[in-house]
């Protein structure tokens, strides 16, 4: 915590002389009060900035873990101060230590919960640093109005405010930076050496097609534009990123959005042909299902949960506005939500990734637990021997110890191949030695050949979607599991030990324990297999990491990070030619697709009754947000229809609902008005058929929706749930009650 000064405040937090069983706690909250009101004056050093504060980039803690070796950050989450502005000027540049300042030290305090009262995970915080950056590009692009290198923040306006959340909501941050603009006007001043007409401005992103081609025919002939080196657009015109990036003082990322290929893309006149915005090279077989139609890209809006994040990040800023009152702005003057409603228009309705269809979901399925049950044993047994003798030479007979290392690695596995143990498996895998690091050969015959490389990326990718399908799962908690994260009960079952992805207070993340079936425990002891042996073999400890394997060649090992997963999965799509869409797209699967995946068919499957249990497997709190992603992936008929025969069911119970426990007593309510409509007393004087059908209609007419949540409370045993579905009215039946 930070040491603040004493006795320059209207009351004091000494406790000394005081015989307080709590003094200590006491004063920690009474000083933790004080920080939290007035102008913060303590020392800008916490435990998890592991470097100094003027420092160009923070090197911080990441799950409470990290360190500095030789100036570098090791297993760190990092903040790069040292940006390039709109201007061309640094960040880091004297003339901006105002800002810069400003910056840093809400970000500080944010992340120390002085701001907002509770301490602050990593992934929040670093997504409000990132905005509040993006909204100082956004000061220094207007700068005679807002002049930051003198006032920080505080001269940002509500006209300011508005015009930012516009522009976001048109086009995302490329949009709020005017990065279309400034491009256009760099291409159109070098082409035609003149200024761009307003007529033409006004239009992005939608430029005249005849005038892209006249641009282009113009800057083919510039340092602007350069040859695809590789991939199936091989010699084809492109823009220099690196370049134009530079020019216009931005940094490459930014020219690599979306929204900024698709407004590129119109100029790049040897790669309109393709309907899709694809990427210049790719390592998969075909483009992912992810990849927009050119047109969608170009004219897509930001969504409205975007848009109320972004703005909720300037919410900090001015709650730092009492510690950091001469260069944060003032709350009195400025409105988040009349910024919202300005840009709110503007935007798209929220949509959900699409759900992952359930044949493709199956074959994916289908292909891991193959390869995990029939071949996954030998493969990792092939790998390990195969490394223990490379990496010590004496263990090898016959092969002279001077030849390259290529050829003795290939002459070793070609004589391990040719063993008993591993003949079938290299004849039934066509299985060879890598040819290169990311190796995927077709021979003459045009039969696939594998390489042992990319077969143990594929027992990879394949236990990572048995976990993922069998556990639902995020793609932090996979990746971050431990090699001791398997549990097997006597007598029982297989338990999974993971930290949950959101339920964290700062860097703490709660730990459970979930069950899990037979084949996804194998999956996980092949893992632990794996990563057990290249420790033995190399002398490492590397227990802490699941997920460790080769990640470049047979014998450069190391922690898989998500990246390095989602490759492997696009491999494993390809090598289970998984089936292509009307636009020769595949879907390369992606961890949180396959969470949705098994609890949305878990619904399918038991409805209303495994809920709770489904709220329970992904680890949410309330019922009410797995029932999100239900109401978001069913077709309106389809729930409608759920609803209502869940309605009926409660109704013609006989029992009135002593089976279904967490009914609430709304479902009496409908039943009264089912009674009321055909005018009798109970529903036994009514043919089934007929209220039956009422209720079906008067779901399908938004009559009335259930809504399910979960109650919690403590108890001496911990934490006890309850789940309940409650029956609500639409406005024009419970304004006819």
């Amino acid at each position: 915590m930070v040491a603040s000064k004493k006795n320059e405040y209207p009351f004091n937090t000494d406790t000394t002389g005081y015989q307080l069983d709590d003094a200590d706690e006491i004063q920690a909250i009474l000083e933790h009060a004080r920080d939290s009101v007035l102008p913060f004056s303590g020392e800008y050093k916490a435990s998890w900035l592991l470097n100094d504060f003027e420092s160009p980039i923070w090197y911080t803690t990441k799950r409470g873990k990290g360190s500095i070796i030789d100036g570098k950050g090791v297993e760190t989450d990092n903040i790069t101060w040292n940006v390039t502005l709109p201007n061309g000027n640094n960040l880091c540049d004297d003339r901006y230590r105002i800002l810069l300042d400003n910056i840093k030290k809400t970000s500080f305090l944010f992340r120390n919960g002085i701001i907002t009262g509770k301490v602050i995970g990593n992934r929040r915080w670093h997504d409000v640093t990132g905005s509040l950056l993006v909204l100082a590009k956004f000061l220094v692009l207007y700068e005679d109005r807002y002049l930051p290198h003198k006032y920080g923040f505080n001269l940002l306006d509500q006209q300011g405010l508005n015009q930012f959340s516009i522009n976001y909501s048109k086009g995302g941050i490329t949009f709020a930076l005017e990065l279309p603009q400034r491009a256009l006007l760099l291409f159109y001043q070098s082409a035609f050496n003149s200024e761009c007409p307003l007529e033409v401005y006004s239009a992005i992103p939608n430029i005249d097609e005849e005038l892209c081609k006249s641009i282009y025919l113009k800057l083919r002939e510039t340092n602007l534009m350069r040859p695809l080196k590789s991939g199936e657009f091989k010699g084809a015109l492109v823009f220099d990123l690196q370049r134009i990036s530079s020019i216009l003082n931005c940094d490459k990322e930014s020219m690599s959005s979306e929204r900024m290929r698709a407004f590129l893309r119109q100029f790049e006149i040897e790669l309109k042909e393709s309907e899709l915005l694809v990427k210049y090279n790719i390592k998969s077989d075909y483009h992912g299902h992810r990849t927009p139609l050119l047109t969608d890209a170009l004219n897509n809006p930001s969504n409205e949960n975007s848009l109320v994040a972004i703005t909720g990040h300037f919410e900090v800023l001015l709650f730092a506005h009492r510690h950091l009152p001469e260069t944060s702005p003032n709350p009195c003057y400025l409105s988040i939500n009349t910024a919202r409603k300005a840009a709110m228009k503007y935007t798209k309705i929220d949509g959900r990734t699409p759900l992952l269809p359930i044949d493709i979901g199956f074959s994916y399925m289908n292909g891991a637990m193959k390869l995990v049950y029939k071949y996954g044993e030998n493969l990792i047994d092939l790998y390990l021997e195969f490394l223990d003798k490379s990496y010590k030479p004496s263990k090898i007979k016959d092969i002279n110890i001077e030849a390259s290392i290529m050829r003795k690695n290939r002459l070793l596995f070609n004589r391990l191949s040719r063993l008993e143990k591993y003949r079938d498996l290299c004849i039934e895998l066509n299985l060879s030695y890598p040819h290169t690091s990311t190796s995927k050969t077709k021979n003459k015959n045009t039969s696939e050949e594998y390489d042992l490389f990319s077969c143990l990326g594929d027992v990879m990718a394949a236990s990572a979607i048995l976990i993922a399908i069998m556990k639902p799962s995020r793609d932090d908690e996979i990746i971050n599991l431990k090699r001791d994260c398997l549990y097997h009960e006597l007598g029982g079952g297989y338990y999974l030990k993971l930290y949950l992805g959101k339920s964290n207070v700062g860097e703490a993340y709660e730990e459970v324990i979930k069950p899990i079936p037979y084949i996804t425990a194998k999956s996980i002891e092949l893992l632990q297999k794996l990563g057990n042996g290249i420790d033995i073999i190399m002398g490492t400890d590397t227990s802490d990491a699941l997920f460790y394997a080769p990640l470049s060649g047979l014998t450069n090992v190391g922690r898989v990070s998500k990246g390095v997963l989602n490759t492997k999965l696009d491999n494993f799509g390809d090598k289970l030619k998984i089936r292509l869409d009307e636009h020769k797209r595949r879907w390369y699967v992606r961890v949180h697709e396959m969470r949705k995946f098994f609890l949305i068919l878990l619904f399918w499957h038991g409805r209303f009754n495994v809920l709770d249990a489904a709220r329970d497997i992904a680890g949410h709190v309330d019922a009410e947000h797995i029932y999100r992603y239900v109401e978001a992936n069913f077709p309106r008929t389809d729930l409608c229809a759920f609803e209502a025969d869940f309605a009926i069911h409660c109704l013609s119970s006989q029992d009135r609902y002593d089976d279904f426990t967490h009914v609430d007593d709304s479902f009496e309510a409908l039943r009264e008005l089912v009674c009321k409509h055909f005018g009798v007393s109970s529903l036994e004087f009514i043919h089934q058929n007929e209220w039956e059908q009422y209720v079906r209609d008067l779901r399908n007419e938004d009559g009335f929706y259930l809504k399910p949540h979960s109650i919690q409370c403590e108890t001496d045993d911990g934490q006890l749930v309850s789940f309940e579905i409650s029956l609500i009215f639409g406005e024009a039946i419970y304004n006819a009650k």
